[in-house]
């Protein structure tokens, strides 16, 4: 939401306090219009946009300089279903975070000097104006735990192994297991790529 109203009074010259009273009177009208299960996901779909807005944002400003989009935007967690935004996480020219965890980036953040204050702050989706995290808003469990879940689902760990790592119930584990099986189940098109008509020949530079 924060960044959704920045990049308005940006595009308009409008206040940010006028940009966020305009964003929530638009929101509140297309909600008005929707069907209520339709209205009751705009906020989270909010979220998907602002990472596709960024995204957009980010690449422009590479092809405008020449240079390589570092796609900061998605570690392991976020990279892959479920948490994985298609032309948002995935919008980069170079992923050097995809492949780690959470825990991992904050360890490398703090081996490269990142200020403390900023590898202190929640990780967020800035969907919403309020404060809130992303064990809030997509994880069913702090983001530590989340990571050696994540790790004893990706290597085949079972549930009361990753439970006793993690200090948790064996059937705390088996709930978050369960959980990734299914927002990956339901959101494995994401990563799909798009579907041709017709085979194109591969046309060497």
């Amino acid at each position: 939401m924060d960044e959704l109203v920045k990049l308005v009074s940006e595009k308009t010259g409008l206040s940010e306090e006028m940009s966020e009273t305009t964003v929530k009177l638009v929101l509140d009208y297309v909600k008005e219009k929707l069907p209520a299960p339709v209205a009751a996901q705009v906020d989270a779909l909010l979220g998907a946009v602002v990472s596709r807005v960024a995204s957009k944002e980010l690449l422009m400003a590479g092809g405008k300089l020449n240079v390589l989009d570092l796609g900061p935007r998605g570690d392991l967690a976020e990279h892959k279903p479920p948490f994985f935004v298609k032309l948002g996480d995935g919008a980069a020219d170079l992923k050097p975070i995809a492949h780690l965890y959470k825990t991992q980036v904050y360890q490398m953040a703090e081996c490269l000097g990142v200020p403390e204050e900023i590898r202190k702050r929640p990780p967020t989706t800035d969907t919403y104006s309020m404060p809130q995290s992303q064990e809030e808003f997509y994880f069913s469990v702090p983001y530590d735990k989340m990571d050696i879940c994540l790790y004893g689902k990706n290597h085949g760990v079972s549930p009361e192994a990753v439970a006793a790592a993690a200090d948790m119930t064996a059937e705390q584990a088996e709930r978050v297991y369960h959980d990734i099986d299914s927002k990956r189940k339901a959101t494995r098109y994401l990563h799909t790529p798009p579907v041709l008509v017709d085979e194109i020949e591969d046309i060497s530079c």
